[in-house]
């Protein structure tokens, strides 16, 4: 059974002729990135596609955080990664909130 939801995860170090990789793409089946994060250590969200055994993995790697569906919670993580892309006045209940905020910035982020 396959696992999807959102990861914000560090990205590897990359050179001039490959893009950065986040991460997360060796512990799923299928991964869609947004953008690459800002600074070359920085966080960016990917929404992944997993089984089990990834998810466990995902959960316990420090350069990961799993951020779920559009229904679970925003880590706090996610707000300060995107906060400036993010209405200050808006109280951020869930990633969907989040997730759709972002794409009127990126579209990439409603793929």
């Amino acid at each position: 059974m396959n696992i999807t939801g959102w990861v914000l995860t560090k990205f590897d170090s990359g050179d001039e002729m490959n893009p950065l990789i986040p991460l997360v793409a060796s512990m799923s089946i299928d991964w869609h990135g947004t953008i690459v994060p800002d600074t070359p250590d920085g966080w960016a969200l990917v929404w992944v596609s997993c089984d089990s055994v990834h998810l466990q993995m995902i959960r316990q790697d420090p350069d990961m955080i799993w951020c779920g569906n559009e229904w679970d919670v925003v880590p706090p993580e996610v707000l300060t990664t995107y906060g400036a892309k993010l209405d200050p006045t808006v109280n951020y209940g869930n990633m969907g909130q989040v997730i759709s905020k972002l794409g009127e910035w990126e579209s990439r982020f409603l793929e």
